[in-house]
């Protein structure tokens, strides 16, 4: 047994992560149902050639620990959270069937295989086991481990599977879609074209970009992110009900200020039922999507991603507004500013009512729900989010106020004055 290279140099100059302090915002704590992955996850990498197949084709070290190969990525997208430090190739070992025999054998047999073959290699100094094959047949992961085919070894291909080895499932989209029937039948798998967990499908789109290794990206969504345990808290801002603008930091930019991602809770039963709102840049793993833009997501009740494609979707530009009527949402892109890869979002309610002979507090409760309305213009503008709308009863209001957003004004059953 020949161990080919040992990786062990921290890139200590890529830990990012940044604790950005902001004040005056109610935090509230929403569940993760993935373990948090963090510190040395050392990856083994054991060649291993069929018995009827000798050629030893070239594999560079580097596809293993440079920065532009899996260690970078890893260490990029989880801002230097978790690393590939002790990670090591061996290898080639020859298995004990032939290419055509292997058919006939799953990917967790012919990884177990490689792992008997490789006498000597003490895996339990590794987080998990990569098995490079010197001919082509089918690739993928099983139960954490990750088997490659000289088709399949490239950069996107490769992180896909290792995101199952720490733990993802493949995120999806809310079109229903079967995107590759041949692999994963559940409807939207494989739908959204920002996140590495829908390769190599991607909904259709194409957002990876080629080098030395071979296709690359994209990053992670903020869900998978946040299921991992990459995002600090004082990085993640749980919408409170109030409409209110923030600041988004790109995912791939956490030195930025303000939030990497916005929880929208809408589900009063489930505290694992909820939007997230992220905003992607043009650059780094990303280098390749379409254009910076804000991406909204939901965690639904089976604890997968869904990115969210309808009403607008899926890339909100500002001034693009996402309405959900059913949950009383509206959710607005405003301004991009490429310089601080940032950008300015407003979340609030999508209908709001006012009745200015309505008693109010503490007489009469008021929420701005049809049934107990604000009895104040002030009252509903501050709850309205950008592009939703204001519903009026009949009355007057000597009050002015400023309206400073998007918003549709409507009287119903009757005139309305204001400012008089």
């Amino acid at each position: 047994m020949r161990a080919e290279l040992s990786y062990s140099a921290s890139r200590t100059a890529r830990r990012v992560l940044i604790h950005v302090a902001l004040a005056g915002v109610l935090f509230a704590t929403v569940p993760s149902s993935t373990a948090a992955v963090a510190g040395k996850t050392a990856w083994a990498v054991i060649k291993c050639k069929f018995s009827d197949q000798p050629q030893e084709p070239a594999f560079d070290p580097l596809f293993l620990t440079a920065p532009d190969g899996l260690a970078g990525y890893w260490s990029d997208v989880s801002y230097g959270q978790i690393t590939l430090d002790g990670s090591a190739v061996y290898g080639w070992f020859t298995l004990p069937f032939t290419l055509a025999e292997s058919n006939s054998k799953t990917r967790g047999e012919i990884i177990d295989a490689c792992k008997a073959a490789a006498a000597g290699v003490d895996f339990s100094q590794f987080y998990s086991v990569i098995a490079v094959l010197n001919a082509v047949r089918d690739s993928g992961s099983a139960d954490g481990k990750v088997l490659l085919d000289p088709n399949s070894l490239y950069i996107s291909f490769a992180t896909h599977e290792m995101g199952h080895g720490y733990g993802l499932d493949h995120s999806l989209d809310d079109t229903g879609t079967i995107y590759d029937p041949s692999s994963d039948t559940r409807p939207g798998a494989y739908g959204d074209g920002w996140d590495i967990m829908s390769a190599m499908n991607f909904g259709g789109a194409a957002p990876t970009y080629t080098i030395r290794f071979g296709p690359s990206g994209p990053g992670l969504n903020a869900l998978n992110l946040d299921k991992l345990g990459w995002l600090a808290p004082n990085r993640v801002l749980t919408w409170n009900g109030s409409a209110q603008n923030l600041t988004l930091a790109a995912l791939n930019h956490p030195e930025a200020p303000g939030f990497l991602t916005a929880k929208v809770p809408f589900d009063p039963g489930n505290a694992n039922h909820y939007y997230t709102v992220e905003f992607r840049r043009q650059t780094g793993w990303d280098r390749a999507i379409p254009r910076d833009t804000v991406l909204i997501h939901e965690l639904r009740a089976d604890g997968l991603s869904y990115l969210i494609k309808a009403n607008g979707g899926a890339e909100r530009l500002p001034g693009q507004t996402f309405h959900d009527v059913q949950n009383n949402l509206a959710i607005t892109a405003l301004t991009f500013d490429a310089a601080s890869s940032t950008a300015t979002v407003n979340i609030g309610r999508d209908q709001v009512w006012v009745d200015f002979s309505w008693p109010g507090q503490p007489t009469l409760p008021e929420d701005g729900s049809q049934g107990s309305p604000f009895n104040s213009l002030a009252e509903g503008l501050a709850a309205v989010g950008y592009g939703g709308t204001l519903k009026f009863r009949p009355g007057s209001s000597h009050e002015t106020a400023t309206i400073n957003k998007r918003v549709t004004l409507v009287a119903v059953g009757g005139p309305v004055t204001l400012g008089q």
